[in-house]
Parts: C-alpha cells; structure tokens; sequence
C-alpha cells in the first residue's frame, strides 16, 4: 500500500466505495504525509457528494451534464482530467521520488479510459498505474 504521495485515484461513480475504501486502510502516519487527487466523473450534480479523505488530498467531481449540454461522452471528462493531472505529474528521467507513487484508474469498461491508460502505460515505463480493464 502506497503512503506517501502523489497519488491520483479517479474513477466513475461505480468506483466511489473503493477509492474511500483504499483511504480507510492507510496507517495513521500515512493520513498526515499523503497527497494527491481523486477525479470522480458522473452524470450530474445529483450524484456528488461528500468524500472521507485525508487533508493532502483534493476531490475533484466532473459533471458529464455540464459539459458540451451534456453530450460529452461516458469517460472523456475523466480522460481529460487524467491527462492534464499527468502532464503535471509525470516526469520521465526525473528524481523518482517526484514522480507519482501511484495512479488507480476506475470506470471499467468504458473505452476512452482504457485506450488512456494504455496510452500512459506506452509512454511512460515506469509508471505505477492500476486500471481493472488492463489486469
């Protein structure tokens, strides 16, 4: 179990028990050093709600139905949040302790987020990147 930061969990609303899950079974040093960012996307703002997560993490919710009036496809605010969190986060040839510590991706079986982990997995060797379709 990774303790120490950076970490991205994202996932869809499906994925939500696990990543509170994976925050509930972390030592109580961890809760104090750990950062990093959970993307959840859903359908609509009824779907938010309040996540238990230590204080070094952001919860960021992506509301399908406020994107494009709603047309944006099953996994593409994820997919989008993803990469843009990596382009931060990732540094091929860094110092290894900047790099993430871990990246879990969720929405199983929504195609855009596996060609994205694929994508990421292809690009960067290195990476600690777990996503169920790919397992």
């Amino acid at each position: 179990m990774h303790t120490h930061g950076p970490v991205l969990l994202a996932g869809g609303l499906a994925d939500v028990d696990f990543i509170t899950d994976y925050f509930r079974q972390l030592p109580p040093p961890a809760l104090h050093s750990i950062f990093g960012t959970v993307f959840i996307e859903v359908e609509s703002r009824f779907d938010i709600s309040t996540l238990d997560v230590p204080a070094g993490i952001g919860v960021h919710w992506l509301v399908r139905e406020d994107i494009d009036a709603g047309s944006a496809q099953p996994g593409l605010p994820l997919v989008q949040a993803v990469q843009l969190w990596a382009q931060e986060w990732i540094i091929d040839g860094g110092d290894p302790c900047q790099a993430p510590q871990l990246m879990w991706i969720g929405c199983a079986g929504t195609p855009l987020v596996e060609r994205m982990c694929l994508h990421l997995l292809h690009e960067h060797e290195d990476l600690h990147l777990h996503h169920a379709d790919l397992i």
